[in-house]
C-alpha cells in the first residue's frame, strides 16, 4: 500500500537519509504534527521539563492551540543539525524552513527506498501506530493531541487502514459504534 509505511521502511529511510532527512523524519514520525506546524516552532514555544520537551504549536490548521511532547534528545538534535537561531528549522541564511524545501529532502529519501514517503504519510504512520491497540478513549484523546475532530481522524486517517489489517478490526468495531452513538444523537 502506498499510503502506509512499515516500520522497516522507515528504519530504511532513517538509515539512508542525510542528518537533516534524519530529523525531519523522526520528529514527524514520534510527533504526528503537520509540516507547516513544525516548520512554525519557535525556540521560544518549547519548554523542557527533565527529559523531555513540551511544544506549544500555535500555528495550527484549525487555529488553536495544543502541545507536543517531544524527547529532549530530539531537540538536542535539531539544534546541532540545523544551528538555528529563532526558529527550531532555519536554512543557512537564518530564515524558516519552507515546507517546499523539506518535500525535496522527502522526494531524495524516496528515491533511495523505492517507496514515496511524504510528511503528511509520517503523520498517518504516527496515528496508525498509536491507534493500533488504543481503546476508544484513547482514540479520542489522540484525535485531540493531532488537532483533529474524532470522526475526521477515523475517516481520514484510519479507515483505510482498518480495511487492510485484521488487528485493527477489535478498534474499528468500537469506532464504528460510536459513530453510530454520534448519528443517532443528532
Amino acid at each position: 500500500n502506498e499510503d502506509y509505511l512499515t516500520l522497516s521502511e522507515l528504519a530504511k529511510a532513517m538509515k539512508t537519509a542525510t542528518p537533516k532527512e534524519a530529523v525531519f523524519l523522526e520528529i514527524l514520525a514520534i510527533s504526528g504534527m503537520r509540516l507547516n506546524e513544525m516548520l512554525s516552532i519557535k525556540y521560544a514555544d518549547i519548554r523542557t521539563q527533565k527529559n523531555r520537551a513540551i511544544i506549544i504549536l500555535r500555528k495550527t490548521k484549525n487555529k488553536q492551540k495544543r502541545a507536543v511532547i517531544l524527547p529532549l534528545k530530539i531537540i538536542n538534535k535539531i539544534k546541532t543539525v540545523f544551528q538555528s537561531k529563532t526558529y527550531l528549522f532555519e536554512n543557512l541564511y537564518g530564515r524558516k524552513y519552507t515546507d517546499r524545501a523539506v518535500q525535496k529532502h522527502f522526494s531524495d529519501v524516496s528515491k533511495r527506498i523505492g517507496k514515496r514517503v511524504t510528511p503528511h504519510l509520517m503523520r498517518h504512520w504516527f496515528i496508525n501506530q498509536r491507534a493500533e491497540e488504543a481503546s476508544l478513549f484513547e482514540i479520542h484523546s489522540l484525535a485531540s493531541y493531532v488537532g483533529n475532530t474524532f470522526n475526521i481522524l477515523v475517516k481520514h486517517y484510519l479507515s483505510g487502514k482498518f480495511k487492510e489489517s485484521r488487528t485493527y478490526q477489535p478498534v474499528k468495531r468500537k469506532l464504528d459504534k460510536e459513530l453510530q452513538r454520534q448519528k443517532k444523537k443528532k
